[in-house]
């Protein structure tokens, strides 16, 4: 009667936990589509705000002020585009938090992420992975005194692994230090990590992830 007790108690226990994780994990999905969501009706305002602006200049036919605004406007949604459309809703959600910094330093931020590459990845770790190494890219370009500040970010599929390229502007990069916070978030998979000077003003980072099996 006692070992039935036992079983039942660590059965409720194991339920519990496995129900407050998962509640955890749909807040946490909620907020970042509730951030993504009020980043996108941002946006879009002060989209038509200009729109509307760009109407009054070419009603009193002020072009050069119209074609000034234009040019802003063309600027503006260059640099943004991609913290939309990155095709990952956590490297969406992550880019977002830091878009005002990538803006106010004239940081260029380029994105090419396979639909679905990281979907066998689990949730925080995409998280905080993404994080880190937006983080790191952004104190590096902080750091770089030439006016050409990028960040790219690209994935590629294939059968076994996932293979993520973040190419930015540096110009000293402690390696160790790097490795060590990667392995701090990767610690449960299998992967190697590649890091090498491209030129005086960029570096590569190339992580290569054992895909697992769902």
């Amino acid at each position: 009667m006692l070992n039935l007790l036992l079983f039942i108690i660590t059965l409720l226990t194991t339920n519990y936990i496995s129900l407050k994780k998962q509640k955890e994990l749909f807040n946490s999905k909620y907020e970042l589509l509730q951030q993504h969501y009020d980043y996108n009706f941002k946006f879009l305002h002060d989209l038509l705000h200009t729109c509307n602006q760009l109407n009054i200049q070419f009603d009193n036919q002020n072009y050069e002020n119209a074609k000034e605004i234009l040019n802003q406007l063309t600027q503006t949604t260059y640099k943004e585009f991609n913290a939309i459309y990155s095709q990952s809703l956590v490297l969406n959600y992550v880019i977002n938090n830091h878009l005002q910094t990538l803006i106010d330093n004239n940081i260029n931020i380029k994105t090419d992420i396979e639909s679905n590459s990281f979907n066998n990845l689990d949730y925080q770790l995409q998280l905080q992975l993404f994080d880190y190494l937006l983080t790191l890219t952004i104190q590096s370009c902080l750091s770089c005194q030439n006016d050409n500040k990028i960040i790219i970010l690209k994935s590629k599929s294939e059968t076994n692994y996932l293979l993520l390229k973040v190419v930015f502007s540096s110009t000293t990069i402690n390696e160790k230090k790097i490795t060590n916070h990667l392995e701090k978030i990767l610690n449960a998979n299998s992967y190697t990590v590649t890091i090498k000077d491209i030129d005086d003003c960029n570096t590569s980072l190339l992580i290569v992830l054992k895909r697992v099996d769902n």
